[in-house]
């Protein structure tokens, strides 16, 4: 993202500068966790396999430790809270939807994009 300094902030050089900048995200992050903790204080977490943003989101979805005690939420983990509510689990950081290719049980949870994993 780029940004320019403007040294007119008058009103009508605000209103340029708010019809021109990008929408601001509201999402709300959250970690989906165990309700046991297990053998773990941290607790374990939907995560991508890989390590944050070089996760690889092509593979299938794992547990893992919960990394919320670092501080913000990893990009591998985070999900918006504000698109549960209607059925939509996606990690915000990758723009992807968690979905069963197959709604079998012990099927394994992928993310593709949230176009598809809806449909």
């Amino acid at each position: 993202m780029e940004f320019t300094v403007i040294k007119n902030t008058g009103p009508a050089t605000v209103l340029a500068c708010l019809l021109v900048a990008p929408p601001i995200q509201a999402e709300s992050p959250i970690e989906i966790t165990l309700v046991d903790k297990l053998d773990d204080a941290r607790g374990y977490c939907i995560d991508i396999p890989g390590y944050q943003s070089e996760a690889r989101p092509e593979d299938a979805l794992q547990i893992h430790t919960c990394y919320s005690y670092r501080g913000p939420l990893a990009v591998d983990q985070a999900f918006d809270a504000d698109k549960i509510s209607d059925g939509t689990f996606m990690i915000i950081g990758f723009g992807l939807c968690m979905t069963a290719k197959d709604p079998s049980k012990g099927e394994k949870l992928w993310l593709m994009s949230c176009d598809e994993s809806n449909g």
